[in-house]
């Protein structure tokens, strides 16, 4: 992923005020002594303030997940990179039986037979009574009944009907999967442990870096615009937030310097067809922190450093001029939140050329 570009315009305020005051600091005079500098006006406005960052992000399918076999045999079918794979669809297959993927989030780890009972029968309960067999109940029970609804599903998919799921014959994932790549070949012999394919979500997400010191921009829930290449801008939500902490080099020759500690973002986006078919994309992240809702604001080259401190602006009211203190709040988009006597929507201030 490429490092975070900053595109920071509450910093960019900051600088340009900084230059300002700079410049009108070196002749600091008191406020009823300072004489006019202004070389053109700006009016002040009433509105939303919003302070933004723009961050790089890309655009893919997230991280792989290998996928091992428990089973023991020769590979006789295989899935092509990048297929979609749902519920109750084929993974594989050796000696021309199917692994199936099934929806959940308890891994299989046992043979499931009558008689045993916990949480991953009623997860393969609930996943017959969703591809519609019926006659059990779905609790923690594997029954007689169970395993009769085990046998009509077994036999819609050309496997021995007996009743019982030997471990390794389903795979439960929470949700559907892409196959990323594919390790195994067909014709293979394979044992208990080889890894067949990788796979990912079918969904695609950006991924996304920022600095910790900016972590209070990111909020899980939070809506953000994404710029994609060659489309409209898009509307994403960050779904999750993590540390992605370097870890230091174990000797000073080994590797440089760790780099600095970031925050990762998984950013989902709820239309995909808004995407086309783009995937592994660079992408603009723009990021929303600070708000002020109905306040007044001036271009940030409006303030003037005040010899006592603090700034001012400079009210033009026809060839009358005069300097008031002003309080200043957020610093966004190249301007400012100002409060003070006399300061109000329409006032026209003097601003540095």
């Amino acid at each position: 992923m490429r490092a975070a570009r900053i595109g920071w315009t509450a910093v960019a305020a900051v600088l340009v005020a900084g230059a300002v005051v700079a410049a009108v600091g070196l002749r600091p005079r008191p406020v009823a002594e300072q004489q006019p500098v202004a070389l053109s006006t700006a009016t002040v406005e009433r509105g939303d303030l919003v302070e933004t960052r723009t961050i790089d992000g890309e655009l893919g399918y997230g991280p792989a997940t290998e996928l091992p076999t428990t089973l023991e045999g020769t590979v006789t079918w295989l899935p092509a990179a990048g297929a979609a794979i749902g519920r109750d669809s084929r993974l594989y297959a050796i000696d021309m039986r199917p692994v199936i993927l099934l929806v959940g989030s308890l891994p299989a780890w046992r043979n499931l037979a009558p008689g045993v009972e916990g949480r991953d029968v009623r997860q393969l309960e609930e996943n017959l009574r969703a591809l519609g067999y019926e006659g059990f109940t779905v609790d923690n029970r594997y029954t007689s009944r169970t395993a009769a609804a085990v046998r009509d599903w077994q036999q819609d998919h050309a496997l021995l009907r007996t009743g019982e799921v030997e471990l390794g014959r389903v795979v439960f994932w929470p949700t559907a999967v892409r196959v990323d790549t594919v390790e195994a070949t067909p014709g293979k012999a394979i044992v208990a442990g080889d890894v067949v394919l990788h796979h990912t979500g079918t969904a695609r997400n950006v991924y996304a870096e920022l600095e910790v010191e900016q972590a209070g921009l990111a909020r899980a829930g939070a809506n953000v615009q994404l710029a994609v290449p060659g489309r409209p801008a898009i509307q994403g939500r960050i779904s999750r937030i993590g540390n992605d902490i370097a870890q230091p080099a174990t000797t000073e020759s080994e590797a440089p310097a760790p780099e600095e500690p970031m925050i990762t973002l998984t950013i989902t986006i709820a239309n995909q067809q808004a995407l086309g078919t783009i995937t592994g994309a660079p992408v603009d992240v723009q990021l929303v922190g600070d708000r002020r809702n109905d306040v007044l604001t001036v271009p940030v080259a409006a303030l003037l450093a005040l010899r006592e401190g603090g700034h001012g602006l400079e009210i033009v009211d026809g060839d009358r001029r005069s300097i008031v203190p002003v309080e200043t709040g957020l610093f966004a988009a190249g301007r400012v939140e100002v409060s003070g006597a006399g300061i109000e929507a329409g006032t026209v201030v003097g601003m540095a050329a």
